[in-house]
């Protein structure tokens, strides 16, 4: 069984979009992860996905709290190098 889903996220652009669709294609589950912001002037964007076995929403969460996770450490490495 095969899932798939598009997302819209106002306010964030190619920053949240780059970050979240590479770190879905990490994922063994997902098969196609790509974003697009749909007008410059508009703070908006948009991220399809496909995934195998598992519901998009759940693969998205997950992906997100990696990607909070690696920023936390990340912070926490930079703030002990100052």
């Amino acid at each position: 069984m095969s899932f798939s889903a598009t997302y819209t996220y106002p306010g964030q652009d190619h920053t949240l979009g780059v970050l979240l669709s590479k770190q879905l294609l990490e994922n063994s589950d997902v098969t196609f992860a790509a974003y697009k912001v749909p007008h410059p002037l508009t703070r908006s964007m948009n991220l399809r996905i496909h995934t195998e076995e598992k519901e998009c929403e759940k693969v998205v969460l997950d992906s997100l709290a990696i990607l909070q996770n690696k920023l936390n450490t990340f912070e926490t490495a930079f703030e002990e190098a100052l």
